[in-house]
């Protein structure tokens, strides 16, 4: 995306903070799934909630920490599972 005058990619924080931006949220109102460690640490560290979706990247197992992910799943359907056990309105 062209922002402030820059051609800028993930895991730019800058492209991160503006999309927030564009949906009228502040980065910490916003959740970021992704499947590269690189970008979610990038989301996270702007204070985005980060949900590692590992898809084909499932070499650790979804129990094991990451520093970079609030919320570990194997692929959507998983996320969509885990979303509707938790109350509304909690990221965490």
């Amino acid at each position: 995306m062209h922002i402030c005058g820059k051609w800028r990619s993930k895991p730019d924080p800058i492209l991160f903070a503006h999309a927030a931006h564009a949906f009228g949220a502040r980065p910490c109102e916003t959740c970021f799934i992704d499947d590269s460690p690189a970008n979610l640490a990038a989301a996270r560290a702007l204070g985005m909630a980060a949900v590692w979706c590992r898809g084909y990247r499932n070499d650790k197992p979804a129990t094991a920490a990451h520093p970079w992910a609030d919320l570990v799943v194997d692929n959507l359907d998983a996320l969509a599972a885990e979303l509707g056990r938790r109350p509304r309105g909690r990221a965490g």
